[in-house]
């Protein structure tokens, strides 16, 4: 009797109880985080390609646009959960999509990835006044300007903006369509080679002030938390990676860039600055996350980008429940 209880037992116990056996086992979410070619993304990459988020028990699908404003949209279209991005383009998401980005991380600062170049006739940035600037209109490129304009005592308004994709900057200076371009690797690089150009400004001079972020939608965060926990652990998995095999790591990055391992190193060591998890706080703590935020949103506002009068830091930075 008790094998013929035990059997029929193990028999109900593996067909289900209920509904429930006739329901279709349910698939984890795959979260998808965008990026575009910038240095300070380039650990969201590496994680996947050395399996540290299959290891932390997340899966991850890391999705590659050309720029920054294509993966914006893309977020804001519901493409992709998550973004590597600037704080311009979560401030951007935020009023015009419903998708409420939420900024989790701070990936690195830029300090001197992002530069102002030039032609040889203007010698600084005071020589700019009237001149035609190339930026890539709704994004950080506005940002770099307007900081640069204000420190020699100048405004956008003194300038003629002249919308261009990054991937045409090069071409457009050369033809003498543009006085400068705000840009940054690889276009910086190639057209640094070039004696007919120079750099007139550079990040270096507002230290800490411009900052890459990884941002996931409000409904990701609230849904899937643990699994945002997991990606962030397999993110600094990778940053400590790169920072013991230099070598393999550069290697696996610069390739994603299209750019030689001496040049991705001179970028990833020289113009920006890895943030990394021990050193989250002095961004939160400190309130100058808030304080970028801040400053960010006027710029935007004061270039007609943004046209919302209720804002505040807290609308777009995670705060763990």
């Amino acid at each position: 009797m008790r094998v013929f209880i035990t059997l029929m037992m193990s028999f109900y116990l593996f067909c289900g109880c209920g509904n429930d056996a006739t329901k279709p086992i349910k698939k984890s979410k795959t979260i998808k985080i965008g990026i575009n070619i910038w240095a300070g993304y380039e650990c969201l990459y590496l994680a996947s390609k050395k399996g540290f988020y299959k290891k932390c028990g997340v899966d991850v699908k890391i999705v590659e646009f050309g720029s920054l404003g294509d993966c914006r949209r893309a977020f804001e279209r519901g493409n992709i959960d998550g973004m590597g991005a600037t704080i311009i383009e979560v401030l951007i998401a935020s009023e015009y999509s419903n998708r409420k980005p939420k900024i989790c991380a701070i990936t690195d600062y830029s300090n001197g990835g992002d530069v102002i170049i030039s032609n040889n006739s203007i010698k600084s940035v005071a020589d700019l006044k009237g001149k035609k600037i190339g930026i890539e209109k709704g994004t950080l490129n506005i940002m770099v300007l307007s900081r640069a304009l204000e420190k020699n005592g100048l405004s956008l308004k003194d300038v003629e903006l002249i919308s261009v994709v990054q991937g045409s900057m090069e071409n457009a200076i050369e033809k003498n369509e543009l006085d400068a371009v705000v840009t940054y690797p690889p276009v910086s690089i190639a057209l640094l080679k070039d004696k007919r150009f120079k750099k007139i400004f550079s990040t270096k001079e507002i230290p800490k002030e411009v900052v890459d972020v990884i941002a996931f939608t409000d409904k990701v965060l609230k849904e899937h938390p643990d699994k945002i926990k997991k990606i962030l652990e397999g993110f600094y998995m990778a940053v400590d990676y790169c920072g013991k095999e230099k070598d393999e790591s550069y290697g696996i990055m610069a390739k994603r860039e299209q750019l030689s391992v001496e040049d991705f190193k001179g970028i990833f060591e020289e113009e920006i600055q890895i943030v990394t998890q021990k050193d989250q706080k002095g961004f939160y703590d400190s309130g100058l996350l808030s304080d970028l935020v801040l400053q960010t949103h006027k710029v935007l506002k004061n270039s007609g980008i943004l046209k919302n009068k209720e804002f505040q830091p807290s609308d777009v930075i995670y705060t763990k429940k």
